[in-house]
């Protein structure tokens, strides 16, 4: 996507992001590997987003890419492997648009995906204003919820 795109972007390119994201469950499911997708707005070089993959040594999963194109790092970390179900897609594509916006206003929210010993886990964390807001912290095993959850969290937070 390109950094100067207004907050929307391309729908296209947030669904594309949406079906990548999902694909990091499998490699990290299959791999142990551990990944890390943020959005840092209290960055001013332009480069966003960062993406990376860390393999457990094994040092052919190891990724980690700093750009302004989100689209681009994620489908080069995560190739598609199986299809997802649409609606699941088309709800992530939507938090990740929100936190795209989110990221332009100086928050910093980032998303982990872990492997426990038992399942993939997921952990998404929002932060900003310098440390000044209160961090927004949200776990759990099914990767759509943890992400629903923290962006209500989040704007509830914004509304109070």
């Amino acid at each position: 996507m390109d950094p100067s795109a207004d907050l929307e972007g391309s729908q296209n390119d947030w669904l594309k992001s949406a079906r990548h994201v999902l694909a990091a469950s499998a490699i990290v499911t299959r791999a142990r590997a551990l990944v890390l997708i943020k959005f840092d707005g209290e960055r001013c070089n332009g480069k966003r987003y960062t993406v990376d993959i860390d393999g457990n040594g094994n040092g052919i999963l190891d990724f980690r890419q700093e750009t302004s194109d989100f689209a681009g790092a994620v489908s080069k970390a995560f190739p598609l492997e199986t299809e997802s179900d649409e609606s699941e897609i088309a709800m992530l594509a939507a938090v990740l648009q929100k936190w795209d916006a989110w990221a332009r206003d100086g928050f910093v929210l980032g998303l982990q995906i872990f492997w426990n010993g038992e399942v993939t886990f997921y952990s998404v964390f929002i932060l900003g204003e310098h440390g000044v807001f209160e961090r927004i912290g949200v776990r759990g095993s099914a990767l759509l919820d943890v992400m629903l959850e923290s962006a209500r969290q989040f704007e509830a937070r914004l509304d109070g």
